[in-house]
């Protein structure tokens, strides 16, 4: 604290030690939060198992929400991968967009939804495979969930955009989609997200 005022070096050293504690904290929160999704895997996948190959309809039934906490897990590994920087893959979207509606389109079909894959461009973006695979899952099946019957993947310059003909989001909720967590809410409006 070399040249700092005699009469505020306290209260420099205060904030010093806040921002570190913060810091710290912070740190700690990452931690859990990996650990936590980490640790959610194996039960999240002996449910899906005994879901998928039980007999009961009822007990099959659960494998959609099964497969949303799967989906959260991932999304909290997501968060720390993000925060690591290190997904630097090369992803070519119109396969990964073709992966992805050939996989749910026997689901879809199974609950009267139609999915489609418009591709504007043939394109690729730099990041982590697995991560964009489950935000257009997470998307497709939120437009069905929330009152889309009918589903576009459209892949265009750079990105890409989930389509549905549901209701929409209202104008002031479209900022919140983007935060962590909050899609849960008001993805119940439907319509369409980019990511």
């Amino acid at each position: 604290m070399q040249g700092v005022p005699i009469e505020i070096a306290p209260l420099v050293r205060a904030v010093n030690d806040a921002l570190q504690r913060l810091d710290a904290g912070y740190e700690s929160q990452e931690r859990f939060i990996a650990s936590a999704a980490h640790e959610l895997r194996t039960p999240i996948a002996i449910l899906r198992l005994k879901s998928e190959a039980s007999e009961n309809p009822a007990c099959r039934a659960f494998t959609r929400d099964v497969d949303r906490l799967s989906n959260i897990a991932e999304q909290l590994l997501d968060l720390q991968r993000l925060d690591m920087a290190k997904a630097n893959e090369v992803i070519y979207l119109v396969e990964l967009a073709l992966n992805v509606a050939a996989n749910l389109a026997p689901l879809l079909v199974e609950v009267g939804c139609t999915i489609e894959l418009i591709v504007d461009t043939h394109c690729s973006i730099r990041g982590d495979y697995g991560a964009i695979e489950r935000v257009i899952t997470s998307l497709v099946q939120n437009a069905v969930e929330h009152g889309g019957k009918n589903v576009i993947i459209r892949v265009i310059k750079n990105g890409f955009e989930v389509e549905d003909d549901g209701p929409g989001i209202p104008v002031e909720e479209r900022e919140r989609v983007f935060e962590p967590f909050t899609v849960r809410k008001t993805a119940k409006y439907g319509r369409w997200a980019r990511a």
